[in-house]
């Protein structure tokens, strides 16, 4: 079996995915980044049903990751080849230049004051970063507060958007609209030393690993709890899975 990887931009991929296969492109097997692209995809029928090969090897540790692709008909269009769940990176040099201590149980309000401690206020330098995405902001701040998205009701979410805002208006991290119009993706944030802290998936790990032994980045890293809304002594996360689907159009299916 000869496998023609393609490579595409994590910045530009869901839109490269969906014009591909709005095309009808044949590209075998497609990697599905996020729950809401495999939802779009699964029911404009893009996708081959793959239920009976993921429900035969559905096992004990893979379980909440298989359940999450599970769609409203009751099958499966993707199989699940990772779960991750959200974590806190720290670099520790930073810290200690700052005399804070490591970031080992914060709140939202602990982790805000952190950040501006951290931050050179020169607009390049900041205490923490955050990335892009929704689930960044919308979909932490849910999971901690145990409140749905689809209820039509999001006032919970306003703490969150100030605390967002106050880091933003402090200095303390890199305006969302900058780090979108630049294109700044989080590796080359938290690999240049330009951000202290930042909260990203377990996947990071790897990643971070792997440019750290190969001199790409000396980076002292660690990785603490999510900061959480109430310091009770328990940790709320949240997690994702990373799928394979195969393209309804394959043609080696």
């Amino acid at each position: 079996v000869k496998i023609n990887p393609i490579d595409i931009a994590i910045t530009e991929y869901e839109q490269k995915l969906t014009v591909m296969l709005a095309g009808g492109d044949t590209t075998d097997v497609l990697t599905m980044k996020n729950i809401q692209s495999y939802i779009g995809y699964a029911e404009k029928q893009q996708l081959e049903d793959v239920s009976d090969m993921v429900t035969a090897e559905k096992n004990e540790s893979m379980v909440e990751a298989v359940s999450a692709l599970e769609m409203a008909d009751g099958k499966y269009y993707a199989s699940p080849y990772r779960s991750d769940f959200w974590v806190l990176y720290y670099n520790k040099k930073l810290f200690d230049d700052a005399g804070i201590a490591y970031p080992e149980s914060l709140t939202w309000e602990q982790y805000t004051e952190a950040a501006k401690k951290l931050s050179k206020n020169d607009q390049q330098n900041f205490g923490t970063y955050t990335h892009v995405w929704r689930s960044l902001v919308q979909g932490m701040y849910s999971a901690e507060t145990d409140n749905s998205l689809v209820t039509g009701s999001y006032d919970f979410l306003a703490p969150h958007y100030k605390t967002m805002l106050e880091l933003h208006d402090a200095g303390a991290m890199m305006p969302f609209g900058t780090a979108k119009s630049t294109k700044t993706t989080y590796a080359s944030q938290f690999e240049t030393e330009k951000a202290a802290m930042m909260p990203m998936g377990t996947w990071y790990m790897a990643t971070l690993t792997k440019a750290v032994s190969e001199g790409k980045t000396n980076v002292d890293w660690g990785i603490a709890p999510l900061p959480q809304v109430k310091s009770n002594g328990s940790v709320t996360s949240m997690g994702l899975p990373t799928s394979f689907a195969v393209n309804k159009n394959s043609k080696n299916k």
